[in-house]
């Protein structure tokens, strides 16, 4: 190999972080999500009471069920998109972690845009946390995108650069 080419798996630890900042983040929605679902179901919890209150504040007049039924219906969004981070991550592993490690680096290189683009666009879709760890991990797979591209144009030229010439 020449000096300038990289050599091994060059974006591997930055494929784990991400996959890491995504699962984590999956966790923590789906955790938070269980504790809304829990408070939806005690009609004396302090959330279901704020919440009745505040409706008739706003004049709503919602009843307490009311109130718990939209506190459910909340949560069980929160943990679909929870689980779609979950499933991010397993996907980041079959299309960007495995092609990495069997040295397919286009094919790894392009599955870590789209899925580093979806892990920034899923990320808006939570809480503070959620964006803050699905922006860092979108970054991270844009950035490993990036190293990937270039480990495999490195790879290509040196392998051409080995190849006798045509016609001889």
């Amino acid at each position: 190999m020449s000096q300038g080419a990289p050599r091994g798996r060059p974006a591997l630890f930055l494929i784990v972080i991400a996959i890491f900042l995504v699962l984590l983040s999956g966790v923590v929605t789906i955790a938070y999500a269980a504790t809304l679902l829990s408070a939806s179901s005690n009609p004396n919890s302090n959330l279901t009471r704020a919440l009745y209150n505040m409706s008739h504040e706003e004049g709503y007049n919602y009843t307490i069920p009311q109130v718990q039924a939209k506190i459910r219906q909340a949560s069980e969004v929160i943990i679909g998109i929870g689980a779609f981070m979950a499933i991010l991550g397993v996907l980041t592993w079959l299309y960007v972690y495995r092609p990495d490690v069997r040295g397919q680096y286009y094919r790894a290189s392009m599955s870590s845009l789209m899925l580093g683009i979806l892990y920034i666009l899923a990320g808006f879709n939570g809480n503070l946390y959620t964006v803050l760890l699905c922006l860092v991990g979108g970054a991270i797979l844009i950035y490993a995108w990036y190293v990937l591209r270039r480990h495999a144009r490195l790879a290509e030229a040196e392998a051409a650069a080995q190849q006798p010439p045509a016609g001889t």
